[in-house]
Parts: C-alpha cells; sequence; structure tokens
C-alpha cells in the first residue's frame, strides 16, 4: 500500500501476499475469515484465510451406514452428507455401486422411500410437483438418485436413510460412491461434484457388511451309561445369527436307544437365561434322528434343550451326533456335536455310551469295582488292627442274586481274626448290609428254679458273657405262667460269645429267677461276616440291594502277630503285607487285586504312609521306640542317685513280659542282690500303679536289683498298652568316688506272648537274651538344674563329675613394703564336700579338707629393720598356738554367699582346725617351710549341726543356694624388700580328692604376695618466665606406693640453681615434719616425714618464692629427688612443657603479634587506624614499659596528646598513656610527635602475655592520594626490638567497590571511572524530550568543595542558553543545571551534600527534539572542581529509547482480512477490510491530491470505477483525483481492474 500527499515526505510500505501453494498465514487463534465468523472446514496448511482462494466443489462430509448385519433383514442405510456450495432446486446427488443388496425384494426400480428429519428435501424426479421424501432406486444400475427438492446450503449437513433387503448368506463390506451434477452458480449451469468413494462405518454398521450363519456351539451330555436306565440328554447350542420362529432344529446320530422307534410327541425342554419353554419333538429310532421346531433365538446365546432316552442292554461306545438348522433359507451348515464326558462312578463316558452285558458279538461284561480300597489301622505287633474294606460296583447286586462279596487275603499271613466260631463282627457305617453265617435262633434253658412269689410275669433277658469273652449286644425278652418259663423271644443274638452266656431274668419279683441257656450264633445276620481261617477268605453276604456308584464301608479287628515262624528278611519287620483280592459270587465280578490306602492308618510313632505301614497286615518287628536312661546327680560319692529309665514299644507287654536294665557299671546296689528295689516316680515318690512286679519275689511295684550283674529286671503284672505308651520307672543307686563317664546300659524285653489264636504258640522278644538287650540312649540335652554348674550331658547315667574348685581366686589387701596385708580366699567346688564321707558297706571315714600352698614371703613375727616398738597399725597375723612344725591362726572372715538376699553372709562354722571338728571353728593351720620359705595353709570341713559344707541333701530339697561360694580371709606382714613370687600359690582338697592347681590370682597390686617396686615421681615448676616479675617455685613429690614411716624413709630435693635463694620454705605440707627440714646448703632441701602413712600417688608438696632479673636466663639443668628407706631409687624432676617451666628460667621478649590497618581509602574523608598488639612475656606496669609506634606517613595532628578506643576485637585502650609513670586510671591516651611522626605508649596497667589488646584512633585523610605507609613498633623498659608492623588487607571497610588493599594503613585512592546510561521520553521529531541521566561512581562527589557534572555530544537538541531545569529522582541530593547550546552540553552541579560511592544517581531534564529524523548522536560524562573524574561514553536505552533518536513519517498496524465467513466457494461476494495506522497526522490540502493505494487485489470480480467505502471514523474517504470539498463524494473509491488496485483519496485529516 502507498500512500502519497503534496508536500509531505511520506515512507512507502508494502502488502505482499503470495499465491504460491506453499503460503502459510500466521495461526494466531485457529481460525481464519472476517469478524462475523470463521471459514468452514479451512486450514492453514491449504492457506484457506488467504484473500480471494476459491476451493474446488466438493463433498466435506459424506458418510455411510446401516442398521444391520443379519442376513435376510430389512437393512435401512443412513447416509450423511454436506458440501461446500450452495445445490439449488434440480440438483441431483447420485449414491453410486449399492452392488450388495437385494434390491428386487424390497425396492425394485423406482421411487424409494426416504426416512430422517431431511428426506422433505429430496424427490425421485426433477419434476417440480414430484412427491417428496422419495429417491429414485435403480436396481439394474444399483444407484439411488436424490433429485433436489429444496435449496441445500453450502457446509450445511443433511441426513436421509433408505430400506434395502441383506442377502440370505453372509458377505464382507463394499465401498459406497457419491457424486452431484446439476448444480447451477452464476451463468455456469451444470457444475459437477466429482465421484468421492464415502466415509464407512465399521463392525456390523459397515455398508453391506452381513454376517455368516453358522452354528458356533454345539454340546451334548448325557445322565446315565448304564443299560436300560432313563438316560437325559443335555445339548447346548449357539448361533451367530438370529434364528426366528419356524426353522427345524435336527439331531443326528442319536443310536443305541430302547425309545420305541417312532415317537411323534417326545418332550423337550428348552432354556436361556432362565427361561423354559416346553417343545415337542420327533424321534426315530431307525435314523436316530430327532427333529424339533424351536422358538424364535437370539445371537451369541446358549440355548439348551433337554430330552431323555431309554439306554439300550448292549454294551456301547458313545455314537457321532450332529446338529443342523434349516427351514428359513439360511446359509447354515450342519455342525458335529462336541461330546462332553460324565464321570459315574469313577466311569467316564461319553453321550449314549452304554456299560451293560455283553450281547451277540461282544466282548466279556463291564460289571466291575470301581472302587477297591483296603488298609489297616496298626502295624503294630501282637496289637488290635483294624481292616478297613470301601468299594463300589458300576452294576447293581441284588439281595435277590444271593450276592456275596469275598475278600482273599494271602494263605500264608499270620492273621488272627476276632471272630466266634466263624462269625466275624463288622464295623463301619455299611456294617448292617452284610451278614455272616446262616444258622437260626436257638436258645435251650439248662436249669429253671421256681420262685412262688413270681406265678406270672414277663421281663427282658439279659445275656452277660463270661470273664474273658468279648461277646457283646445280645438281649430278649420273655414271660412266666404259674411260675414257669413260658415263651423266650430273642431281640438280639449279639456276638463275640466264646462260652454259653449267664440269662439273668429281670422281673419285678423281689428274687429274680436265673437260668442258663445254650446260644448258637447267627441268630441275629446282619453286622457280621464269615471268615474261613484255612483260606483266609471273608464272605459278605448281601443284606440289602447293593445300588451302583454308592461307596460301601466296613471294618473288623484282627490281632497282629507278636512272633510268625518265618519272619520277614527285612529286620525291622515281622511279616510282609500280601495282596488282597476281591470278587463277588452270585452276580459275577472276578477277583481284581485290592488298592491299598492310608486313610485309615492312625498316627502313631514309628508308623509312616511312605514306608507301607498302611498295607494290610504288615506287622512290624517287636522293637523301642523310646529306650532313655538318666540320673539324678552325678556327684561323686552321692549315696542317692535316681536312675530314671523311660521306654515305650511297639507292641503289646503282655502279663509275663520281662524287661531287663543291665550295665550300670560300677553303681553300688542300696539293697542286697536280688533283692526288691522299689520303683519310684520321677520326683521321687513310690509307684503305685501296678503294672509292674519284681521277678524273683512277684512284688507288686518293685523290681529286682542284681548287683552281680547291676541290672534291674522287672515283669510285666498285667496287659499293657498298645499305643506306644511311655512308661517311666525310676530307682535308686549309689555313686562311686572316682569320676568317670556313662555307663553302658542296655534294655531288653523277653517272652512277649503271641495272642492266643495264634497256632503254635510263639513268644517274642526284642533282642535274645535277657541282658543282651540294645543300648539306652543317655539324656545328653538335659541340664540338672537343681546341680549347680550342670550342663548338658550332666544326666548321663552313671557319669560321675571329677571333683574341681570352680572358683578359687585369691588376692592380696596391700603390696607395700612394710604393710599389714589381708590375704583373701574366695572359692566353690562343683561337688558336695561334706564333713565326712561313710558308706553303708565300707567302715573307714573321710574327711576332706582343703589346703592353700606356696604362700611365699608371708611373715608372722617382726619385720626386722622395724623399730623395736611397733606402731600401733602392725598388728600381725593372730597366731591362736604354735608349735615346731607349725601354728593354729585365726581367720579374720569367714563367710558364705547368699544368692536369695545376694549378700556375703558370715558364718563361723565353715571351717575348722581339727579334721571333721565341730570346734576350733574359723581356725586353720599355718605351715611355714624353712627351705623354700613359703607357707601352706590347711582348712578342715567343720561338721557343725551334722550337716555339710556343700550338703548334697539340703541340694537336691532345694533348700541350699544355688551355688555355695565361700569367703576367708587371715593377716600377714609383708617383707620390706620388693617381691614377684616365682609359683603362684596352688589350692588342692582330700577326701574327695582335688588335684593341686594353681588358684586363680589377682592381678596388679591385689596379686597376692606382691611386693610392689614403686618409682618416685618429682616436678619443679616455676610460676613467671617473664623478666622483672615475682616467680613462685614449686617443687611436688609422689610415689606408685605407700610409703610406711615405720621404715624410716627420708626425703630430699636438690639441684634448684636459683639467682636467690630464700632461707625458709614459703609452705609445709602435713606430710613433711616441720621440725626437720634442712636448707642450710643452697639449692637443697632435706625433710623426714611425719608419722602418718605417705599414700601412694599423694603429692607432696616444698615452696619457694623469689624475684626474676629484668634480663633473660637459660638454664640447661634441672634438680633432682630422692626418698631413701623404702627401696625407691632419685629421679630427676620434671619442668613441664618448654624451657619456660623450668625454675630460674627468664624468656627473651618477643612481639607475637603487630597488626594495623585502616577504615577508608577516600581523600579528604575521616579514616581511622586499629592496632592489634600481643607479646610472649608479661610487661608489668612497675617495670617502665613504653611501647612506640613510628613512620605514620601522612599523618597529621594539630595536638600531641590523643584519644585511644577499645577496637571491637578487643580492649586495650586503658593499659597505655600519653605519661610515663602515671596510674592505671589515665589510660587511653598515647603522646604524638609530629615532627618525628611517632606515636607512644606507656604502660600503665599489666600487659598479659599471650593476649591481644587492641585499640584505635580517628583522623581525617589528606586531600591527595597516596601509597601506604610501612609501620614498625618497638618496647623500651622491658626492651623489644622495633619491627615492621603487620599490614592487614581485605578488612571490610566503607570504600565502595573495595579491594584489599583499600585497609593498608594511609592508603588514600584515586578516583577511577564513572559509569552512566541515557533515555529518552519521546523520539517523535520537533518535541520535548526528557531527558533521563543515571550514573554511578566508585568515589563519592563532594559538595564542598563542589564537584560538577558534564553531559556532552547532545547533537540536534534544542534549549536556551543558561539555567536548566534539573530534577533528582534519587537520591535526595539538589544539583544546579546549565544549557551551553553551543556545545551541545548540559552541566549539573552538587549543592547539598556528598553523593555516595556506588549509589546510582539519577537526573532528569527537558530540551526539543529536531525536526526532521536522526541516529542517536554519542553522549559521554565527565567531572571536575571537588573530584575530577575522565570523560567516559554515556550508554544509550537502544532503539528508540536512546536519547535524542528521531523517527520520519510511516504507516503500521497494517491488515487486510475477509469481512464475511463460509465464503470460498465459487460466485460468492465477500468484501475486504484494511486497517492501519500513520506515525504523523495525514492531513489532505485543496486542490491536491493525497490518496492511499491498495495494490495486488488479483482474483476480484470487480469492474473498474468508483466503488463505495466505509470506513472508522466515516467520511474519510473520496473517489475523486483532487481533494474538492464542495464537489468530492465521500465513502467511495476507485478500482482499477487492470492494474488490480484501489485509490482512497482522502477527504479529511488522519491522525
Amino acid at each position: 500500500i502507498t500512500v502519497a500527499a503534496s508536500g509531505i515526505p511520506f515512507n512507502v510500505s508494502s502488502i505482499v501476499v503470495p499465491r504460491s501453494s506453499s503460503y502459510a498465514p500466521p495461526d494466531t487463534i485457529g481460525q481464519y475469515g472476517s469478524q462475523q465468523g470463521v471459514i468452514y472446514n479451512a486450514t492453514a496448511a491449504q492457506g484457506d484465510g488467504e484473500a480471494l482462494r476459491i476451493q474446488a466443489p466438493a463433498f466435506i462430509v459424506k458418510r455411510i451406514g446401516q442398521s444391520t448385519s443379519w442376513p435376510g433383514a430389512v437393512n435401512q442405510l443412513t447416509v450423511t452428507f454436506s458440501a461446500n456450495l450452495d445445490l439449488q432446486i434440480g440438483s441431483v446427488i447420485i449414491i453410486a455401486s449399492i452392488n450388495y443388496l437385494d434390491g428386487s425384494s424390497a425396492a425394485p426400480t423406482g421411487p424409494v422411500t426416504l426416512y430422517g428429519a431431511d428426506a422433505w428435501r429430496f424427490a425421485a424426479s426433477s419434476i417440480p410437483a414430484a412427491p417428496t421424501s422419495q429417491g429414485l432406486w435403480d436396481d439394474t444400475t444399483k444407484n439411488l438418485r436424490l433429485h433436489v427438492a429444496s435449496n441445500l446450503t453450502a457446509a450445511s449437513g443433511y441426513v436421509v436413510s433408505f430400506n434395502l433387503s441383506n442377502p440370505a448368506c453372509g458377505q464382507v463390506a463394499s465401498p459406497v460412491c457419491i457424486r452431484a451434477h446439476g448444480i447451477v452458480i452464476g451463468c455456469s449451469s451444470d457444475v459437477k461434484i466429482v465421484r468421492m468413494i464415502m466415509d464407512a462405518a465399521t463392525g456390523d454398521s459397515a455398508p453391506f457388511y452381513v454376517r455368516q450363519p453358522v452354528i458356533t456351539r454345539a454340546t451334548i451330555v448325557h445322565s446315565n451309561p448304564f443299560a436300560a436306565a432313563i438316560n437325559q440328554m443335555s445339548l447346548v447350542v449357539r448361533f451367530s445369527v438370529p434364528v426366528a420362529t419356524g426353522s427345524v432344529l435336527s439331531i443326528v446320530g442319536l443310536s443305541g436307544s430302547m425309545t420305541p422307534a417312532s415317537v411323534n410327541s417326545l418332550a423337550v425342554s428348552m432354556s436361556n437365561g432362565g427361561v423354559v419353554t416346553a417343545l415337542t419333538a420327533n424321534f426315530s429310532n431307525v435314523s436316530s434322528l430327532l427333529t424339533l421346531s424351536p422358538v424364535a433365538m437370539n445371537p451369541d446365546m446358549d440355548y439348551t434343550f433337554n430330552f431323555s432316552l431309554l439306554n439300550g442292554q448292549c454294551n456301547q461306545k458313545s455314537p457321532a451326533i450332529s446338529v443342523s438348522v434349516g427351514g428359513l433359507g439360511l446359509c447354515f451348515q450342519p455342525r458335529v456335536v462336541d461330546p462332553i464326558a460324565k464321570a459315574l462312578c469313577n466311569i467316564v463316558t461319553g453321550p449314549l455310551e452304554i456299560v451293560g452285558a455283553p450281547c451277540q458279538g461282544q466282548g466279556g461284561s463291564s460289571s466291575l469295582f470301581t472302587q477297591k480300597l483296603v488298609g489297616q489301622s496298626t502295624p503294630y505287633p501282637g496289637c488290635d488292627n483294624v481292616i478297613t474294606l470301601s468299594f463300589s460296583v458300576n452294576v447293581p447286586l441284588p439281595v435277590s442274586a444271593g450276592v456275596v462279596v469275598v475278600v482273599d487275603f494271602a494263605d500264608r499271613l499270620f492273621m488272627d481274626v476276632v471272630r466266634s466260631l466263624d462269625n466275624v463282627l463288622l464295623d463301619g457305617p455299611d456294617a448292617s448290609k452284610f451278614f455272616g453265617s446262616t444258622s437260626v435262633v436257638d436258645i435251650t434253658v439248662n436249669s429253671f428254679g421256681s420262685n412262688c412269689t413270681c406265678i406270672g410275669s414277663s421281663g427282658m433277658l439279659i445275656f452277660t458273657p463270661a470273664a474273658n469273652d468279648t461277646g457283646r449286644g445280645a438281649a430278649g425278652t420273655y414271660s412266666l405262667v404259674n411260675g414257669m418259663l413260658a415263651s423266650v423271644q430273642l431281640i438280639n443274638g449279639g456276638s463275640g460269645y466264646l462260652v454259653p452266656p449267664v440269662v439273668t431274668l429281670n422281673t419285678s419279683c423281689s428274687v429274680p429267677p436265673s437260668v442258663t441257656a445254650q446260644m448258637s450264633f447267627g441268630s441275629v445276620r446282619t453286622s457280621k461276616g464269615r471268615w474261613d481261617p484255612v483260606n483266609k477268605t471273608l464272605n459278605l453276604g448281601v443284606a440289602v440291594d447293593l445300588v451302583p456308584c454308592n461307596t460301601y464301608t466296613v471294618n473288623f479287628t484282627v490281632r497282629n502277630p507278636v512272633a510268625v515262624t518265618s519272619p520277614s528278611s527285612t529286620p525291622s519287620i515281622l511279616q510282609d503285607a500280601q495282596s488282597v483280592y476281591i470278587s463277588s459270587t452270585g452276580i459275577a465280578i472276578a477277583a481284581v487285586e485290592m488298592n491299598y490306602t492310608d486313610a485309615y492308618l492312625r498316627n502313631l510313632a514309628g508308623v509312616s504312609s511312605s514306608q507301607g505301614d498302611y498295607l494290610p497286615m504288615r506287622v512290624h518287628a517287636p522293637r523301642f521306640f523310646l529306650k532313655t536312661i538318666s540320673q539324678s546327680t552325678p556327684y561323686p560319692g552321692a549315696t542317692s542317685n535316681l536312675l530314671t529309665v523311660s521306654f515305650s514299644t511297639n507292641t503289646m507287654l503282655r502279663v509275663g513280659s520281662r524287661l531287663a536294665v543291665s550295665g550300670l557299671a560300677d553303681a553300688m546296689g542300696v539293697v542286697v542282690s536280688r533283692g526288691d528295689l522299689p520303683l519310684r516316680l520321677v520326683d521321687g515318690m513310690l509307684i503305685s500303679d501296678g503294672n509292674f512286679r519284681s521277678d524273683v519275689a512277684s512284688t507288686s511295684d518293685q523290681g529286682t536289683w542284681m548287683d552281680c550283674e547291676k541290672a534291674l529286671v522287672i515283669v510285666a503284672n498285667r496287659d499293657l498298652s498298645c499305643n506306644a505308651t511311655v512308661y517311666v520307672l525310676t530307682f535308686e543307686v549309689s555313686n562311686p568316688v572316682t569320676p568317670r563317664g556313662c555307663a553302658p546300659v542296655r534294655i531288653n524285653v523277653t517272652n512277649i506272648p503271641n495272642p492266643a489264636g495264634y497256632v503254635p504258640t510263639l513268644t517274642g522278644q526284642i533282642t535274645s537274651g535277657d541282658l543282651l538287650g540294645q543300648f539306652m540312649d543317655h539324656d545328653l540335652d538335659r541340664v540338672l538344674t537343681n546341680i549347680p554348674g550342670s550342663t548338658k550331658g550332666d544326666a548321663c547315667a552313671l557319669k560321675i563329675w571329677p571333683a574341681a574348685f570352680t572358683m578359687k581366686g585369691i588376692s592380696q589387701s596391700s603390696p607395700f613394703p612394710c604393710a599389714v596385708n589381708v590375704i583373701t580366699v574366695t572359692m566353690a567346688v562343683n561337688v558336695p564336700l561334706p564333713a565326712f564321707i561313710k558308706y553303708r558297706n565300707v567302715a573307714d571315714v573321710i574327711t576332706p579338707s582343703i589346703t592353700i600352698s606356696r604362700i611365699s614371703g608371708a611373715i608372722t613375727g617382726g619385720v626386722g629393720t622395724a623399730p623395736a616398738v611397733p606402731l600401733p597399725g602392725d598388728v600381725g597375723p593372730d597366731v591362736v598356738s604354735s608349735s615346731a612344725a607349725s601354728r593354729v591362726i585365726s581367720l579374720t572372715r569367714s563367710e558364705a554367699f547368699n544368692d536369695t538376699a545376694w549378700a556375703w553372709q558370715s558364718n563361723a562354722g565353715l571351717f575348722s582346725s581339727i579334721a571333721a571338728g565341730s570346734t576350733a571353728l574359723s581356725q586353720a593351720v599355718w605351715s611355714p617351710s624353712a627351705s623354700s620359705g613359703e607357707v601352706s595353709l590347711q582348712l578342715f570341713v567343720a561338721n557343725v549341726s551334722g550337716l555339710s559344707l556343700f550338703d548334697s541333701n539340703q541340694m537336691l530339697l532345694g533348700c541350699s543356694q544355688i551355688r555355695q561360694r565361700i569367703r576367708i580371709s587371715f593377716r600377714v606382714f609383708n617383707p620390706s624388700q620388693p617381691q614377684t613370687p616365682a609359683q603362684p600359690i596352688s589350692i588342692s582338697a582330700s577326701g574327695i580328692p582335688i588335684p593341686a592347681s594353681a588358684m586363680q590370682q589377682d592381678i596388679g597390686n591385689a596379686l597376692p604376695m606382691f611386693i610392689s617396686q614403686g618409682t618416685l615421681s618429682a616436678v619443679a615448676v616455676q610460676s613467671s618466665s617473664s623478666p622483672c616479675s615475682w616467680n613462685t617455685v614449686t617443687v611436688t613429690l609422689s610415689s606408685t606406693i605407700d610409703i610406711w614411716p615405720r621404715c624410716a624413709p627420708v626425703v630430699s630435693v636438690a639441684g634448684l640453681q636459683l639467682t636467690s635463694w630464700p632461707k625458709n620454705l614459703s609452705s609445709v605440707g602435713t606430710l613433711i615434719n616441720a621440725t626437720a627440714v634442712d636448707m642450710s646448703v643452697g639449692g637443697r632441701v632435706v625433710a623426714g616425714l611425719g608419722s602418718s602413712v605417705w599414700p601412694s600417688n599423694t603429692a607432696l608438696v616444698f615452696t619457694l618464692l623469689v624475684r626474676n632479673p629484668s634480663f633473660p636466663v637459660s638454664f640447661a639443668a634441672a634438680p633432682y629427688a630422692t626418698v631413701t628407706g623404702v627401696g625407691l631409687a632419685t629421679v630427676n624432676a620434671s619442668t613441664g612443657t618448654g624451657l619456660q617451666t623450668i625454675p630460674g628460667v627468664v624468656d627473651q621478649p618477643k612481639w607475637v603479634k603487630t597488626e594495623i590497618w585502616q577504615s577508608s581509602s577516600y581523600p579528604s574523608r575521616p579514616n581511622s587506624i586499629t592496632v592489634t598488639l600481643q607479646v610472649n612475656v608479661n610487661l608489668e606496669a612497675t617495670c617502665g614499659v613504653a611501647i612506640v609506634i613510628s613512620n605514620l606517613t601522612g599523618l597529621c595532628f594539630g595536638w600531641s596528646n590523643i584519644t585511644l578506643e577499645d577496637a571491637s576485637s578487643g580492649s586495650g585502650a586503658d593499659r597505655f598513656s600519653a605519661w610515663p609513670g602515671v596510674t592505671a586510671s589515665s589510660g587511653g591516651t598515647a603522646l604524638w610527635d609530629q615532627k618525628a611522626g611517632t606515636l607512644t605508649l606507656y604502660v600503665v596497667r599489666d600487659i598479659v602475655k599471650g593476649q591481644d589488646y587492641a585499640f584505635r584512633f580517628r583522623f581525617v585523610n589528606g586531600a591527595g592520594s597516596q601509597a601506604a605507609a610501612a609501620v614498625n613498633v618497638e618496647s623500651r623498659g622491658i626492651n623489644i626490638s622495633a619491627v615492621a608492623m603487620t599490614r592487614i588487607a581485605g578488612v571490610s571497610s566503607v570504600t565502595f567497590q573495595a579491594v584489599p588493599e583499600d585497609s593498608l594503613p594511609l592508603l588514600i585512592k584515586l578516583a577511577r571511572s564513572i559509569n552512566a546510561t541515557a533515555s529518552q521520553s519521546t523520539a517523535d521529531p520537533d518535541v520535548t524530550n526528557t531527558i533521563t541521566l543515571s550514573f554511578v561512581t566508585d568515589v563519592p562527589l563532594t559538595a564542598d568543595p563542589p564537584t560538577t557534572i558534564y553531559l556532552s555530544g547532545l547533537t540536534g537538541a534544542r534549549a536556551v542558553d543558561g539555567a536548566l531545569n534539573v530534577t533528582c529522582l534519587s537520591p535526595s541530593i539538589s544539583f544546579v543545571g546549565n544549557w551551553n547550546d553551543a556545545r551541545k552540553q548540559a552541566s549539573f552541579r552538587v549543592v547539598n551534600q556528598d553523593t555516595v560511592a556506588g549509589t546510582v544517581v539519577q537526573l532528569q531534564f527537558s530540551v526539543t527534539n529536531p525536526a526532521g529524523y536522526q541516529s542517536n548522536p554519542s553522549l559521554s560524562i565527565e567531572t571536575a572542581g571537588g573530584v575530577v573524574m575522565q570523560r567516559s561514553p554515556v550508554q544509550g536505552a537502544g532503539g528508540l529509547n536512546s536519547p535524542l533518536m528521531v523517527n520520519g513519517p510511516r504507516l503500521t498496524v497494517l491488515s487486510v482480512v475477509r469481512a464475511s465467513s463460509n465464503k470460498t466457494y465459487p460466485g460468492a461476494k465477500d468484501s475486504l477490510v484494511l486497517t492501519f495506522s500513520p506515525t504523523v497526522d495525514l492531513v489532505p490540502t485543496a486542490g491536491q491530491r493525497t490518496s492511499l493505494v491498495l495494490s495486488g487485489l488479483a482474483g476480484m470480480s470487480q469492474t473498474s470505477g468508483v466503488v463505495n467505502v466505509s470506513s472508522s471514523p466515516t467520511g474519510v474517504f473520496t473517489a475523486f483525483a483532487a481533494l474538492n470539498t464542495k464537489k468530492s463524494v465521500l465513502n467511495q473509491g476507485r478500482f482499477a481492474d487492470s492494474s488490480s488496485t484501489l485509490t482512497l483519496g482522502l477527504a479529511s485529516t488522519v491522525t
């Protein structure tokens, strides 16, 4: 677009709209078009928002779908379409290629009814009067023509539907096309929409898709496979498509049935989802065909058809069955029915498979046992064993057939069945369904006594078995007439009687009569079987009809053998199981081996299914399950040790079975040999259960002790349990004295009788020979909790502990020479130590004692060099009596530890000096050895009240402590010389012998008879090494041993090299004898001890006071100390760390710290100097010390006395003064010498070494810059040489952008740079423009002297020379402005306060922009006056914001868009909207032409000439070439078709 006007220079801009297909306008909102609406279906990729772009005619929506995919169904097709142009009346839409629908049946060639909301818009022809809601179907071309009867609007959607019929068979979906013709657009009368494939729905909605009719599922199952049985058949079918009423379902292959040959009304039940429908069917036995007509069936659902057939008589395999559907013309294919197997009676059969008798030409019978299980309850020998039979058959076994089930066991088995005669009593849930022998009831009355009082009566007969019978259950009734037995009726014959029972007449008579009767068994037929003991068969007569598939379970009892003639080759097995067979007679079922089950095997010890113990008549060999033995005590010499035998077996120990426990080596019997030994319980109580008796005397609850054989024999007194019951027997023996390991104890059982029913009579045993049994298992896990120190294994029978000391500790009270020493012994033993031991058959008495030996160096008399008169503490051992060989001494301690109270308790009756003595208590025998110098101490166990020191009876009864610990003490004198015993002290015992062994001696100073070799330590230190200071010299002595005065020790210290020597000690401790101190020799102190013991590690201190010289002194030697009389060696005194602690040493004074720094490096600004000093010695104020700081270059004071302040890092100002020799109260000043540049500080308060003293003083920096000063410091009075002070860099200060050097003392820095930026308020020409200047400096700009800022290079700016208004936006500082128009320069003078370094200053002032365009000029800034800074460039803000950047006129905000929506189709009318904005006012001039030109309007169907134009605001444009305010017509423009331009003349000003 161009704009031209007379006399005004305008830039030229263009709107470029490429026409290429790759054009993509910016997608700002996702829509294109006018403000009234978007373009339908527009996309950025197509460029549909491009002005005058026209789309080709097309259907932009073209969808088709159908209503059903079922074959043969009426199918409604629905078409949805929308075109991108208007379709006027007369236009024709063709839906083509509908090739797969059978139009002849539902829509022959001709009109077809249309449905849907838009059906009325179409007709079957273009005749104006043609009826609507129709289309024209052409069955030849398979096309549907829709004549438009009402105008269709572009981009609007239309939906119509029509019906056709699906074919009968399945087919796939096919494409459908759509096109249109006869469309009128302007002068074009036959515009076409080309053929397009429609968008099809999917799945069952896909057009022309028809499902294939298929039987998707067909299964059949029957209910009964047995011959001649009613068999219900159940057929399940499913279809892929609907099956309407009227179809015929045919089932072929139902062969082998005895249902009548032709049945026309066979009942059939049809069900689906709980809905049941009764049907009738035709069945032909000849063709094996069943047909029926079901009700309508939906697709993909299961339908079940139930009907019953009569099975045939003969065996038959399952036939092949198929199903088909007919009657509706659908294309169903027949399907083979999937058979479902049926499990019944453990027989799996298919549909119509018959299990029956063989017919002509068929194989053998199919009758069989479908279940045949047998198992036993126990394999224990000699025990009752329940054999359980469980079986079922697949055919009926009626009573009428006389069926007998035969169970055959192997003939060679030892098998004693519990029975009466040949009848076996059955048990189990089905016992009553079987019988044994078939004899009748027969009761014979043997005798009868009359009773006059019972003339006529009736009552119950009660049958009582004999004592050894197992009979039970017999009962009956009777009646009396005239006192005589008139009638007898048996109700239940019972079972198991071995002898004729006694019959009691139970009447109301006071004395009921009694009879004896003989009853033959078999009278009650059921719950019995008949046993053949020769052939080992059990015959079970069937008493009730047995039906197929039922399981029948019975059991009977046998007695397992305990001995057989031919035992199994497997040692653990007495008898191996043999195969068991089952068969039947009456209805013959061949014998088959039974299956074996562990379901009836009891959970017994040693019994396992995995080893086959459930197999019938498998019998274990007699064995022990448990055979353990334990004891109650392992103590040697214990007279009562209870041995406990626990045993269990897998057999019944019947009366007379013999058990022997042998191998009890070294046990001492408590009864005579072959005498009765009482049997006890575990707790020691006597047994009274009567299970066992002695062998010799047959005494109940006793055993026979065989002392020579060291064995115990007992005999079973009754038949014992058969359940692996554990029997526990305890008996008493005495332990030997000597230690030994576990005894090899054996156990055996012999003479076990076989059950009475076995022939020949045999007896069983576990091992042959009474005393040659199996080794018993010792109790190796149990801990004897009542035996202190017991561990696992101590319960092992006849394991005898070796006696030993479990505790044998010894210690002493003092290791020091000449001291009274208390020896303490703590001991315990693992066995009782009685005062005496007396065995029953031994005459001698044993008296135990304890001996402590090798007590070396102990003294019972004087100490040799001890004073003639012992001191009060020298009490010595307590000697009661003495002889040439020994002495009797008293014990100072005799204690036992009470575990309950958890405390030691005094007990004077523990030991005696007499064997087994009850007197001379708490005494011991002291026996020194002249040759070895060693001593032994013997302690006899005291016999107080007849109790032993460790009483075993008390231990068993739980009355004594868990562990008896004994503690004794006795006293001796230590020798004067140090010693370490060469051998440890030993302990032993006699009576119950305990070999001598080393005692557990304490360690260190508690080691018995260890006399410590002490060491002496000495420390000599002084309090101060500073020159000119008072100094306290302290000598401290200590020893590692107690030093007893009885040894007369002497203490001396020598070698103290002091510059002056005092006459007396300044202090004396309590241990020193003050009257015995000798200081007559310089550098030496000699002293004696007082009357108290000098304890070990206790300080003995000497103190002396001297004054140090003012000069340094150094010595190499240190003092030394000696203590005589106790064997301590002379030692050099230690002097602490460093030479400074050696008495007499004076340090060389030195500076430790001399730091100096300043707070500000700004010129002419306040500053402070901070000084930190530290020295290595004390500087006392009384010594006249002065500190001088020199070379303070550039420092200027107008006075000589300056004030000092405490620095923040520490105090120090008050230590110094400007005047020497004054009191500390004048501190806080210093003397300044301006000429010399020195600062003198007189010390008026003590300076302590190692401590920082910091102070500061304030001043003002000079105006000029200068380098940092090299400052020195020195000390006078106590001389410390001058050194250069440490200048501290990097201390935090007020300096902006400080560098480490800024804190160096007396450094004054030079101003470096100024950083500035500038911006403007407008880039428009010839207008007032506000300039904003922002700058920052690294030093303050001073107001006094004043500093002026100059801003240069303001090219083109206009202002009045002289004063220039300036505003300081921040901070609050006043400036005076000035403008120099010739130089184009602005200046600003600081007037009221300094600027702050590093803080941004922002100034604003105004100038007038030039009238024309110019680019931004380069600006610069500098300062002069108080602070001078070199010229620096000013950074512009950039772009139009850069100062004095001025723009020319131009157009902005250019755009052109469509005005309407949905007008991209051919021939549509549309409008264009132009939007623009000028940067200057466009002012038209009368008679001249000022206009806008819009070019590039290619493709517009618009003739050249005047066009109407609307604008906002209105009346802006005209078509006249030159402005004529009277004639120009407003709101017009002029279009030129040849150049595709639009010219808009300006009629009014555009701002």
